[in-house]
């Protein structure tokens, strides 16, 4: 049994319940030796497969699943960042933070105010916003978007956050 990686490689079975297994369980403790126990696996096959499969080692891969959940729980709610960090599996926040600001160029307290920024004065539902519109209500996010480039940071999951929400109009939970 075997379907095809983004790439159009074939990929095993085995490899894609691990994918499906790390997507479920970003809170938990996920090492190479308990996903090799937990499928049966041995860590050369799944460390080279998984990278052969994806694209990516399989440790770039969780944290990346892992801060881009960070990113949807901050800006889709107002669970505070530290419940946050432990929801998609960081013990302590000073990593959390490191790894986030790594991703995204701003901290997860930072990238909450962006986000934020957004939401402060939603559109009416019954009127279509003109683009003019969405640049005088929401000049704190365009300026700070400016700000950003200026300091060579694009967090572009801040960015299209942003554009989703002014777009949307959609209101946090």
């Amino acid at each position: 049994d075997e379907s095809l990686s983004g790439s159009g490689c074939p990929v095993s079975h085995s490899l894609l319940e691990v994918k499906a297994y790390i997507q479920t369980h970003l809170s938990d403790k996920l090492t190479i030796a308990f996903l090799c126990k937990q499928f049966s696996l041995s860590p050369t096959f799944l460390k080279e497969g998984f990278r052969r499969a994806y694209g990516v080692p399989i440790h770039t891969y969780l944290i990346q699943q892992r801060l881009r959940r960070a990113q949807e729980l901050i800006c889709t709610t107002r669970m505070p960042i530290q419940q946050i960090a432990q929801a998609v599996g960081y013990e302590g926040m000073s990593q959390f933070n490191a790894a986030f600001k790594r991703e995204y160029g701003m901290t997860p307290g930072q990238y909450r105010k962006m986000s934020e920024t957004a939401t402060l004065r939603p559109f009416d539902s019954d009127k279509t916003p003109t683009f003019p519109a969405i640049i005088t209500r929401h000049s704190k996010v365009i300026k700070g978007v400016r700000a950003m480039k200026q300091h060579r940071f694009w967090a572009w999951g801040a960015v299209i956050c942003m554009i989703m929400v002014m777009v949307t109009g959609y209101k946090r939970k």
